[in-house]
């Protein structure tokens, strides 16, 4: 058991292991700006899709928006 614990510990101490909570709180986080971005993309580019009647450049439209949140998303590394 001790061994168990010190492998623990210096798991902590090398940054190899992190807390549950921690870890937890940046999914949250992750989730909750996912959400939020995702929810303004529709009411963004609506009035753009809406004013186009060639379907390649409502395509466009939409794929150009959503490859912005994904790179936003990933913290520009897309």
């Amino acid at each position: 058991v001790q061994t168990k614990i010190r492998e623990v510990e210096l798991g902590e101490k090398c940054g190899d292991l992190i807390a549950k909570s921690t870890v937890e709180s940046k999914w949250f986080t992750l989730g909750r700006e996912v959400r939020d971005t995702l929810s303004n993309l529709a009411p963004r580019i609506a009035g753009l899709v809406a004013a186009e009647r060639n379907q390649e450049k409502c395509f466009t439209i939409i794929d150009t928006e959503v490859r912005l949140v994904l790179e936003t998303l990933s913290g520009g590394h897309a």
